[in-house]
């Protein structure tokens, strides 16, 4: 058992390999007078839940598909669809994940009342705290004059498509100065990118950073770009628009519920000059009406995917999946 900060609280959590996992199931959902929900939020899991289950384990499972189907690995699907026979509740992140299940298995799932959908969340009230410091922090400062500033939070993987980020960025020089936080297997291959196109002053590699130091830069920053191929819903999505920073995103279906919550604009990928327009359209803004849309885009993520509205959602499941065994 080890313990780590987490929103504001020191957290209890258990770090282990899988057969002690799947004992540690086991153990305890034998506890008396309680009942053990296994939430599982990865496809390849289900190996700990059937062993568990094998060794003894008495539990409800409840899994998350956080991606649409056609998106996911073989190995993920064959994960998946195991974990439909196994769980008590399947759930979809968005409308788009759900709806995106092979017809038979939708249908299966459907007729035993096992099928559900439930957004992903964000802590609103904090959200809501850094999107009026970054509201405070560009009136403050609009009368110094300094360049853009964009924030890319992504795992560096084929799916977030960032070679095709950076060759974008090169064509927009009003994105001003670029962050890249995360890292990925593709990251020696993004940073020999970005050197071949003359942008190792443009762009700079923060990698890994906590929490908060991203909340912060996000603050302080004027855009959140993205031009992934596909996602869930997508949390650091959520938590840019909803700190306030202006979205600079690519259409893909399983974004489109952002868009409809907040109404922001989403563009084609592969389109420059759509990218170039909504850019111009913001930077021609004043500081005020620019601050005032982020602000806005922020009040409609925080009302629309409160994490504390997910929670409740959720342990509304786990008690109706209990109570109907």
């Amino acid at each position: 058992m080890k313990w780590q900060d987490c929103r504001e609280h020191r957290r209890r959590y258990f770090r282990t390999g899988l057969l002690n996992a799947a004992l540690l199931l086991r153990n305890l959902s034998r506890k008396r007078d309680r009942e053990l929900v296994v939430h599982v939020h990865t496809p390849i899991f289900i190996v700990v839940v059937l062993l568990a289950r094998f060794l003894g384990g008495r539990f409800l499972v409840v899994n998350t598909q956080h991606n649409t189907w056609p998106n996911f690995r073989l190995h993920q699907r064959f994960c998946l669809w195991i974990m439909s026979y196994v769980t008590s509740a399947y759930v979809g992140c968005a409308e788009q994940a759900t709806e995106s299940l092979p017809q038979r298995m939708k249908q299966r799932l459907k007729h035993v009342n096992r099928l559900h959908t439930v957004p992903n969340g964000i802590p609103a009230d904090i959200m809501r705290h850094y999107a009026h410091q970054r509201r405070q922090y560009h009136l403050a400062n609009q009368n110094i004059t300094r360049p853009p500033q964009t924030v890319v939070i992504a795992k560096m993987a084929p799916q977030k498509n960032g070679i095709y980020l950076l060759r974008l960025v090169q064509q927009l020089p009003e994105l001003g100065h670029v962050t890249w936080y995360g890292t990925g297997k593709m990251r020696d291959e993004l940073i020999a990118e970005c050197s071949r196109l003359w942008m190792d002053d443009r762009v700079t590699f923060a990698g890994v950073v906590p929490r908060e130091d991203i909340y912060a830069a996000l603050v302080r920053s004027d855009f959140y770009l993205t031009v992934s191929l596909w996602e869930g819903l997508s949390v650091a999505d959520l938590e840019a628009v909803a700190i306030g920073c202006l979205p600079l995103m690519s259409d893909i279906p399983e974004r489109r519920v952002i868009a409809e919550a907040t109404g922001l604009q989403l563009l084609p990928a592969e389109d420059v000059q759509a990218w170039q327009t909504l850019t111009r359209s913001y930077l021609a803004m004043t500081i005020e009406e620019r601050t005032e849309l982020g602000y806005e885009l922020s009040e409609r993520a925080c009302d629309a995917f409160s994490l504390e509205r997910t929670i409740e959602a959720y342990l509304k499941l786990y008690c109706c999946r209990r109570e109907n065994g």
